[in-house]
């Protein structure tokens, strides 16, 4: 095994660079730091790890002993650092004593499903909402999630750590332009369907048992006019208390399961009437 003491390495300074979004998409590559993030992510086929780094005192755990022969036996390059240098290659403020650099997934619009609800993030901003979105869009069984140019990268150290992980088990396409999704929606023949304050249908109304694109918008600035002038459906959800709207990501969530229970739960049409 490799072993680095210095901060001041180059590699290390090729670590910490990754840091930043500019960084990650020149490279091509992103950090999965903490074991629980590493154990979910050397589980799935949707992630190439190429080098994991790790410092001695985690080494010696017995974590850290599992960690490294899996990693053997998909012979990832493992190196060594000092706590200094760790701390450097570190996003977080109290490292766990292991990380990873792995390849950004190529990911793009046709390797998503077109029989299942996909989510698309339109602008979202903050990465713990992004992250979450995610998270919430694996744990329904939406086939896989579009985040916008402009929004959040989710490849970024945040945006990971608020997925737990899930990030790794579903296909997810970053930087796509919206007029670039609503084509491929179409061409898909997949519905569009936006949130809406003003709209008359209460998402509980809608049928979403199929496939469809369902999106979700800027945290203050709502859905793009672009999106929501392609929309198929526009629904609402209720606000009965005061509140003036609910956080994006928790409204995914209502609506990611409202989507789930309606597929196991098959819609009942109303009898026709008795004619006279």
């Amino acid at each position: 095994m490799n072993r680095i003491q210095s901060p001041s390495n180059p590699e290390i300074k090729q670590i910490a660079a990754l840091h930043r979004t500019k960084e990650r998409n020149a490279a091509g590559l992103f950090l999965i730091e903490g074991p629980h993030l590493l154990q979910e992510a050397l589980a799935s086929d949707l992630v190439k790890i190429e080098r994991i780094y790790v410092t001695e005192r985690y080494a010696q755990t017995s974590e850290g002993l599992q960690c490294l022969q899996r990693a053997a036996q998909r012979a990832i390059t493992l190196t060594e650092l000092s706590e200094q240098a760790f701390s450097k290659a570190a996003e977080t403020e109290t490292p766990q004593g292991v990380l990873a650099v792995a390849a950004l997934p190529n990911v793009g619009l046709d390797d998503l499903p077109a029989n299942q609800i996909v989510l698309f993030l339109d602008r979202v901003q903050d990465p713990g909402n992004v992250g979450t979105m995610i998270r919430t869009a694996a744990a329904a069984g939406a086939g896989g999630v579009i985040v916008a140019d402009g929004g959040s990268d989710p490849f970024s150290g945040k945006v990971v750590r608020a997925s737990q992980g899930a990030i790794f088990t579903l296909p997810v396409a970053a930087r796509i332009p919206s007029a670039e999704v609503v084509e491929w929606a179409a061409r898909k023949r997949l519905p569009i369907i936006c949130t809406s304050p003003h709209a008359g249908e209460v998402y509980y109304e809608t049928n979403l048992s199929g496939a469809g694109l369902l999106v979700l918008g800027h945290e203050s600035q709502g859905i793009s006019s672009e999106m929501t002038n392609a929309a198929d459906k526009l629904v609402r959800i209720p606000i009965i208390g005061r509140a003036e709207s609910l956080n994006v990501a928790i409204a995914a969530a209502v609506l990611l399961f409202e989507a789930a229970r309606q597929r196991a739960t098959p819609r009942v049409m109303p009898p026709e009437p008795l004619s006279t």
